[in-house]
């Protein structure tokens, strides 16, 4: 009852500065 799943990633541009993504993709489910 109730179940979701989430899952986070890295999306957009990447800055050689940091190492890391500009922007984070999230996408959400939920069973039906």
């Amino acid at each position: 009852e109730n179940s979701q799943i989430r899952l986070v990633s890295c999306g957009g541009p990447f800055d050689d500065g940091t190492g890391h993504y500009l922007d984070n993709v999230i996408a959400y489910g939920t069973i039906i």
